[in-house]
């Protein structure tokens, strides 16, 4: 019951914040580290310009490539799969930047992302003076002086601080079986030189995405029996299922075969591993669509009270690392979203991160959110405007904003709140003043001065 979420609620410590220069354990930090990619890369540009750059130390951003910057031209209007209703504030704000009449139910385009992620990259490099490598880190170790020493391979390193608190959110397509090529690499290629037909390991989203944009190829699928193909309404266009009857996918299932590539990695067949018998030989390029993994590895020999780490769970779900307070905390909760922004989306990841490091105060979404965490921000601001908001009001919101399957725009959002928040409570019309307020200061992230002159002004009304 979300009631009983609401009474387990436990506040973060306040000194978690990717603002603070100050969380470090033995005193300040002299360099910020982070290592990411498009979550890492939007927080990051939203706290330094929402709390300026003389409130941190120096920092190093790293940003290992990121496979929509390498895709070919044939693929540039392929739609992301989400509105740009759908992308945190800080981006989407950027986006209408620069096309400022976008359709609001149109789904952004593959080369739209990429430009409002390269002009983000622009802004937080050339105004905010951070040293950046766009590169992989393999290792960090210690040097003799203590310093640490990030390795990116080829007698490549930089040196930092040994009191540095490290950021890394950072996922990697995950490869096994010396399989060299992962999905992505498809969009390289221009659409005559895919391989037709080609192999996929993996039963993901990441094939309903290929079946949808290479309707003319056959796709031979090698699957685990647990896997299963997510629903979202950006496929509802695509059938798995009917694309089996007409013979365009052919699965193969079991948990007994294994993917094995031929020493370059690339051609790969289908044998049982117990006898080593060649159950299906492919001859063909063999991709991987096995999904992200956290990287961890390379922030091992960090102690813990100097970095944060996204978070890796297994296949049942349960967390593995990292397994501090704040997280396993956090993970009690439940993402609430429209369908097309599922777990592991930006948004999903994003908020996350704001959540973990309690910068949620003025990074709040009305479409995408931690239940708790948003009801918790939601309640208290409203007590200040003198209203009291129960659990009754959170779960039909909640019920409300996963049924739909899109991301509403700001104005259509505060109308849905409202409009809940009439039905449940029946209000004066002085009272939905109050929440419709409350509302527009809640979920405007840079309102930490506007509270308390919003609730005088609600005062002047003669509300309480």
């Amino acid at each position: 019951m979300f009631g009983q979420k609401l009474k387990n609620i436990t506040f973060f410590p306040s000194q978690r914040h990717i603002h603070s220069p100050l969380y470090f354990a033995e005193g300040k930090a002299e360099r910020l580290v982070i290592v990411g990619n498009n979550s890492m890369l939007f927080a990051t540009l939203n706290a330094l310009k929402h709390h300026g750059s003389k409130q941190y130390p120096p920092i190093t951003f790293i940003y290992p490539a990121f496979w929509l910057d390498n895709i070919h031209k044939d693929y540039y209007d392929l739609n992301w799969g989400q509105t740009v209703y759908g992308l945190p504030k800080i981006v989407r704000d950027m986006f209408f930047k620069y096309r400022p009449n976008y359709p609001q139910d149109t789904f952004i385009r593959w080369h739209e992302y990429q430009e409002i992620r390269n002009k983000s990259l622009e802004e937080l490099f050339n105004n905010f003076h951070i040293e950046s490598h766009k590169k992989e880190p393999k290792t960090i170790t210690k040097s003799k002086s203590e310093q640490w020493i990030i390795n990116f391979g080829f007698n490549d390193s930089i040196e930092v601080p040994k009191n540095s608190f490290f950021y890394g959110w950072y996922r990697k397509h995950l490869l096994t079986h010396g399989i060299s090529n992962t999905h992505t690499k498809l969009y390289t290629l221009p659409r005559n030189e895919v391989p037709n037909p080609m192999f996929i390991i993996g039963h993901g989203l990441s094939l309903v995405w290929l079946l949808k944009h290479f309707p003319e190829h056959e796709i031979i699928n090698f699957k685990k029996p647990d896997e299963q193909t997510p629903n979202v309404p950006a496929n509802k266009d695509v059938s798995v299922d009917q694309e089996i009857k007409k013979g365009r996918l052919k699965i193969y299932t079991s948990d007994k075969y294994e993917a094995v590539t031929n020493e370059t990695g690339q051609i790969g067949n289908i044998v049982n591993m117990k006898t080593g018998e060649v159950v299906f030989s492919s001859g063909i390029p063999i991709f991987a669509a096995t999904g992200l993994m956290p990287e961890h590895n390379i922030f091992k020999l960090l102690p813990e009270e100097q970095k944060i780490l996204i978070p890796i769970f297994d296949q049942n779900g349960e967390l593995i690392a990292p397994k501090d307070e704040a997280t396993k905390e956090l993970i009690k909760d439940i993402f609430t979203a429209p369908k097309n922004t599922p777990l592991g989306s930006l948004p999903q990841s994003y908020i996350y991160l704001m959540n973990l490091t309690n910068n949620m105060r003025w990074t709040s979404e009305p479409m995408f959110y931690y239940s708790q965490n948003q009801a918790e921000c939601l309640k208290n601001n409203a007590k200040n405007f003198g209203i009291e908001l129960h659990i009754n009001f959170f779960d039909t919101i909640d019920e409300k904003v996963m049924a739909l399957e899109n991301a509403l725009s700001y104005e259509q959002s505060i109308a849905l709140y409202l409009d809940v928040f009439k039905k449940i409570y029946s209000p004066t019309d002085i009272e939905e003043l109050k929440f419709k307020e409350c509302l527009q200061n809640t979920f405007k992230p840079d309102n930490k001065h506007k509270q308390q002159d919003i609730s005088k002004q609600s005062n002047k009304l003669g509300v309480k």
